[in-house]
């Protein structure tokens, strides 16, 4: 090896130990703290430097997706647990749709720099998954799936759905009073069987979004209901009106019967 070759390399060696990293250098790595079961995860990569050659992202060493600076191609690779939405991610921000238990692991984020060298630099964070609060996940004592190919439910997703109706006061010797209401209601299927379920705003002045609930199914139809400990009896009866909604959501995906009793 030529002298000239054999200098350059002890600079080159000389610098990355003291702590001088060629062309980029990753300065911050974040990540939900935690994520949230059927949302979508931020993480952000703030680096500094100009000539960069990839970006590359990992999920506990394995690859899930990388840019190149001078086709700016993304491309994502299939890791259990990681599903990236690639139109909105960039050099800088990775966003990890419908985050699931599988989610949480080791995540790094890698920079190279761009030619002499391709030094890299890189940051590793812990990304935990949380799923919604509540009494009990596992709320069914036994679990049967439906049979019939309809059952469109996938755990970890989150539906959304519109809950809305009207409530009546009647005072004595001063007539009635009206409300209407409606809010957002949050389906998160967290597990076979089980529907972790958020309201989003208050119903009739009442405390119902404060505390999640789950419901069990068994064969595609409401089985039992688990609220909160500290759950008051009117949210207690308010869920158990989103959740008779909740059985006739369920008929446009299964077959099952006209009536179900619900346990509690």
């Amino acid at each position: 090896m030529a002298p000239s070759v054999i200098v350059a390399l002890l600079c080159l060696l000389a610098t990355a130990s003291a702590g001088v990293v060629f062309g980029v250098q990753v300065e911050n790595l974040s990540v939900p703290e935690p994520a949230k079961v059927g949302h979508t995860a931020r993480l952000e990569c703030k680096w500094s430097g100009q000539d960069w050659y990839s970006i590359r992202w990992y999920k506990d060493d394995e690859s899930f997706f990388t840019i190149i600076s001078k086709t700016k191609v993304k491309a994502a690779t299939d890791v259990h647990g990681v599903t990236v939405d690639v139109d909105s991610s960039n050099e800088y921000v990775v966003f990890l749709k419908d985050v699931v238990a599988a989610t949480a692991g080791e995540y790094r984020c890698e920079v190279m720099g761009e030619k002499p060298y391709f030094v890299s630099s890189h940051l590793t964070k812990t990304l935990m998954v949380a799923a919604p609060s509540s009494l009990d996940l596992q709320c069914s004592t036994s679990c049967e799936l439906p049979t019939n190919k309809i059952w469109k439910y996938e755990v970890g997703k989150t539906y959304t759905f519109i809950y809305s109706g009207k409530s009546s006061v009647s005072l004595s010797g001063k007539g009635s009073s009206n409300d209407q209401w409606s809010t957002d209601v949050e389906f998160t299927y967290v597990a076979p069987c089980n529907f972790a379920i958020s309201i989003k705003k208050s119903i009739a002045n009442t405390q119902v979004e404060k505390y999640p609930f789950v419901v069990a199914t068994k064969n595609g139809v409401l089985d039992k209901i688990c609220y909160h400990p500290e759950d008051d009896n009117e949210s207690v009866n308010i869920k158990k009106g989103v959740a008779s909604a909740l059985q006739n959501s369920l008929t446009s995906f299964s077959e099952q019967p006209s009536e179900h009793s619900i346990t509690e």
